[in-house]
């Protein structure tokens, strides 16, 4: 869904306040609007509610389980099945990788620094949702 601006509209949720911010900067220069979440409750409340075109999920360590919940969450309701998820995180393994795919999942490995590689991902994945014109 668009904002009112006319701006595509990302969902964000990164558990680290600095990574969040660097983030939500990195977006915003692509011209998206950013909507953020701290935690998995809070991310699927929003989603459900704003439906964006992209939600974006930055998780740093937690375990196999919990990083797939909201995945899991989003993919399996009515009202968020069709939104596309990246999953980004700096220790994806294959295992990883292969149940992101199961869910219809997007995964990425994330490290520090990872803003400049988590926007350019972000454009290549609204882009090619884009209609075409004509």
């Amino acid at each position: 869904m668009r904002s009112p601006a006319g701006r595509r509209s990302v969902l964000l949720l990164d558990s680290c306040p600095l990574s969040r911010e660097v983030n939500i900067g990195a977006l915003e220069a692509e011209e998206l609007d950013v909507t953020t979440a701290s935690d998995d409750e809070a991310a699927f409340a929003i989603a459900c509610e704003l439906v964006p075109e992209l939600a974006v999920v930055i998780f740093d360590h937690r375990t196999r389980a919990d990083r797939f919940a909201l995945c899991e969450q989003l993919k399996g309701d009515v009202r968020t099945r069709s939104l596309s998820v990246l999953l980004g995180s700096p220790d994806l393994d294959e295992a990883d990788i292969h149940r992101a795919t199961e869910l219809g999942v997007l995964a990425m490995a994330l490290t520090h620094g990872h803003a400049t590689k988590l926007s350019a991902a972000v454009r290549g994945i609204l882009s090619v949702e884009e209609p075409s014109s004509g």
